[in-house]
């Protein structure tokens, strides 16, 4: 009698088929997050000292941030001219983000031969989050934990007074630390004098710390 249906090794087939998409999509999302394409980008540009740039190129440089107006890091508190922060809680088996926000300001980056301004007002930066703290049944947040969290409309705990387990990053610029950015060169303002900028142009702006 002729039997139908799916074999063991068809079944196996099956799975190793669903594991393969699965695998698959893991790994386009991780080579396509914006941090990871950013560096991609700025590793196959060549520096340009500062002092050789020159209005109407595209160019990428390597220095120190150098601050101006300074921003406070949520979680770690430090002056800085950027912020990233991501906050997540695990339900269930799975990881859902419940908060993401990112704030800059205008800063320097200094190479040695001169300094080229970069407004990072309104630009997400594809910086390398850090984790940075986190709750869970025997984990309350630290004061200032909590205040993030307040801030950002996130209870910590359940209706029944659980600590939520939940994962805290954050990624910035501070004072002295080395970037990599790339942009339009051109002619900006600052304080009232002409400074050399990078702006982004057609191809956008980039900065990363983790080139």
């Amino acid at each position: 009698m002729l039997q139908c249906g799916v074999g063991v090794n068809g079944f196996d087939l099956l799975t190793f088929g669903i594991l393969g998409v699965v695998v698959t999509i893991a790994l386009l999302g991780w080579w396509l997050a914006p941090e990871r394409v950013a560096r991609r980008k700025l590793r196959a540009m060549a520096p340009s000292p500062v002092s050789a740039l020159r209005p109407g190129q595209r160019a990428m440089v390597r220095g120190e941030v150098v601050l101006g107006d300074t921003l406070q890091s949520p979680f770690s508190g430090e002056p800085c001219a950027y912020w990233h922060v991501r906050i997540r809680e695990k339900r269930g088996k799975n990881w859902h983000t419940r908060a993401e926000r990112h704030e800059g300001l205008g800063f320097f980056v200094d190479d040695g031969t001169g300094r080229v301004w970069i407004d990072a007002r309104g630009y997400r930066l594809p910086l390398e989050l850090q984790e940075v703290g986190g709750t869970g049944s025997f984990d309350e947040a630290t004061p200032r934990e909590q205040e993030v969290l307040s801030g950002f409309g996130i209870d910590g705990t359940t209706m029944l007074g659980f600590n939520r387990l939940m994962e805290f990053f954050e990624g910035s610029l501070v004072a002295g630390e080395v970037v990599c950015a790339a942009g339009d060169v051109t002619v900006a303002e600052v304080d009232g004098e002409p400074v050399l900028a990078l702006v982004p142009g057609k191809e956008g702006l980039l900065v990363s710390d983790t080139v």
